[in-house]
C-alpha cells in the first residue's frame, strides 16, 4: 500500500486522484471508475455499472486494505468523463512519488496482484474485476512481485517442516 499512497499524495488534480484511488482500490477499468456515484458506495460495496457493456453492472466488495482509498474518492465522485491530461498528471504524480512508470490498468493489475499474494482464491479475484474466468487473472492480471514470491515459497517451506 505504500506506493498507491505515495502516488495518490502526489496527485495534484482531486477528479484524477479519485480515479487513482478507484482503480487502485478496486480493481476497476478506468471506464468504470469515472462512472461510480457517491450513492454507488454502500453497505460495504461499490454498485459498478457500465462495465465492459452498458448493461452490465457487478458489485465490488471494499476490502479493509482498500477502504481509505475509496473514502478519500468519495467527495469527488462522479468523476464522470475523463479530464484532460489525465495519462500525463498519472505520470507526473508517479514521477514525484518516485514510482515507476505505470497505467490506470497497472493500477487495476496492481489490486489483483495484492488480493493473490493474500491468498485469495483466483475465482473471487475474478469476481473483484468483473471477469467471468479465471483466465485472465492467470494471463495477464496476477503478476507475482519477487518479494512476494520468496515469502510465499518460505512460508510453505514453514509449513512443511
Amino acid at each position: 500500500m505504500g506506493e498507491m499512497d505515495a502516488l495518490i499524495s502526489e496527485v495534484r488534480n482531486p477528479k484524477i486522484r479519485a480515479l487513482v484511488a478507484l482503480c487502485g482500490g478496486l480493481g476497476l477499468r478506468l471506464s468504470e471508475a469515472g462512472k461510480v456515484r457517491p450513492e454507488d458506495i454502500k453497505g460495504g460495496s461499490v454498485h459498478v455499472r457500465g462495465t465492459k457493456t452498458a448493461s452490465s453492472v457487478r458489485e465490488v466488495p471494499i476490502l479493509s486494505i482498500f477502504a481509505h482509498l475509496v473514502e478519500q474518492a468519495r467527495p469527488e465522485l462522479p468523476v464522470g468523463p475523463t479530464p484532460n491530461n489525465t495519462y500525463k498528471r498519472l505520470d507526473e504524480a508517479r514521477r514525484r512519488a518516485k514510482i515507476d512508470p505505470l497505467s490506470f490498468n497497472d493500477l487495476r493489475r496492481s489490486f489483483c496482484t495484492t488480493l493473490l499474494e493474500h491468498g485469495v482464491p483466483e475465482d473471487i479475484t475474478r469476481r473483484f474485476l468483473g471477469h467471468t474466468s479465471t483466465s485472465m487473472v492467470r494471463q495477464v492480471y496476477g503478476r507475482t512481485r519477487p518479494s512476494s514470491l520468496r515469502d510465499q515459497a518460505e512460508a510453505a517451506i514453514q509449513r512443511s517442516r
